[in-house]
């Protein structure tokens, strides 16, 4: 979904130690264990010392921590599970709820961003984090999507115009 237009490279919104330190976190299609192993055992960490992790997916996945809230939806309705979240309509609104803690963040996931509706889920969850005051992440996919975002280039122009080299003029030692 290109609609989504971002300044800046994707980021969790803060750093992976201040992600440890969480009260509340809502991850939104995500396959932590397998998209970013590292920053699970952290949250597995921050589980055992009372971090309330609520998730939003479409598919059952065992991250092996406590889970608060799990909320799994066809593919096709992953955005109207966001929505009904942010309306406070889950479960008497005890997502939304636990997001309103000091410290709370919504994660996008690998499986959100490469979703058809991915712009509207970012649009929403930026929302959600404005009403309730958490912070708003993206789970980078991979460390070129960081390295191209931050010359300001998209890979899309890259296919069309033939690689980075047509691009730039320079290999990749240059960059």
């Amino acid at each position: 979904d290109f609609r989504a237009r971002t300044e800046g490279a994707p980021w969790l919104g803060m750093s992976i130690p201040e992600l440890a330190r969480l009260e509340s976190v809502l991850l939104v299609g995500s396959t932590l264990r397998k998209e970013q192993p590292l920053l699970a055992a952290r949250l597995r960490g921050a589980a055992k010392r009372g971090l309330r992790l609520s998730l939003l997916h479409v598919t059952e996945d065992d991250l092996l921590m406590p889970v608060a809230h799990r909320s799994i939806v066809r593919p096709g309705a992953l955005a109207g599970g966001l929505a009904e979240i942010a309306k406070g309509a889950d479960r008497d609104g005890t997502i939304a709820a636990s997001l309103k803690s000091k410290r709370s963040a919504i994660v996008l996931g690998h499986y959100a961003q490469q979703h058809p509706d991915y712009a509207v889920l970012l649009a929403m969850a930026q929302e959600l984090g404005r009403v309730t005051g958490a912070t708003v992440g993206v789970i980078p996919q991979e460390l070129t999507d960081l390295t191209l975002q931050s010359i300001d280039l998209e890979a899309p122009d890259l296919r069309r115009r033939g690689g980075p080299r047509a691009v730039l003029g320079i290999d990749a030692e240059g960059i």
